[in-house]
């Protein structure tokens, strides 16, 4: 499966009714053996995971190796899939995520971006922009969580932790805006902060929560009243 020109036209030929299922549907069909979805999969995020590629590899032909070894890789390790740790868009998020980052840290051992430019100072620019190009594509990945996380929250939690964090709203604002009593409005706050925290930390194992200062805690809560 090598991501070209076209590539992704090809598989849009086929009017199989797989191509309207859900991803988590697909990625489930895909663990039980059937290998259609895996092509609709690729019409959906081959040029996603390209665009990751082009960010980090800085190089068309290995972004292209990496949509192929991404899409291998999701077919070896779709037994690993679980719909309840999180969604098949995540999971390809964190296996693109962790496949470019591989890939670019093999290249680099090889002296890759120091033989292909024969300017040393847009080497370094080029190795300067790393940390970006990885913050940029971890934030990929940890958006498409989160929102998962806040979908999750009931219609009160949601509603109130974004117009605490997005409108600056205080308690007593939010509990006019919504037409119920601060304590209830308090109990939306912190339940659903703490929905959010248990759904964010067990992800894949690659989170500690206990890195977030007690201050920073306090701080919240003091902003809440």
């Amino acid at each position: 499966m090598k991501f070209r020109a076209g590539s992704e036209e090809e598989v849009l030929k086929s009017d199989s009714p797989v191509q309207a299922e859900d991803d988590d549907t697909l990625l489930l069909r895909l663990k039980s053996g059937d290998l259609e979805p895996l092509g609709v999969l690729f019409v959906r995020y081959a040029r996603l995971v390209m665009s990751v590629g082009m960010r980090v590899l800085h190089d068309v032909s290995e972004s292209e190796d990496l949509v192929h070894d991404v899409f291998i890789l999701l077919l070896n390790k779709v037994e690993l899939f679980d719909p309840k740790r999180g969604s098949a868009r995540a999971w390809l998020a964190k296996i693109t995520y962790h496949q470019a980052l591989d890939r670019r840290s093999y290249l680099t051992r090889r002296s890759f971006y120091d033989t292909r430019s024969g300017s040393d100072d847009s080497s370094a620019a080029t190795m300067g922009d790393s940390r970006s190009e990885i913050e940029l594509v971890e934030l990929t990945y940890w958006q498409s969580v989160l929102q998962q996380a806040f979908d999750a929250l009931s219609a009160d939690q949601r509603v109130t932790i974004q117009l605490h964090f997005f409108d600056g709203l205080t308690v007593d604002e939010i509990s006019k805006r919504l037409q119920t009593s601060p304590v209830n409005v308090r109990n939306y706050y912190y339940r659903g902060l703490d929905r959010l925290r248990r759904h964010m930390c067990p992800r894949f194992d690659v989170v500690r929560c206990d890195v977030i200062p007690k201050s920073t805690v306090q701080d919240l809560k003091g902003n809440s009243r």
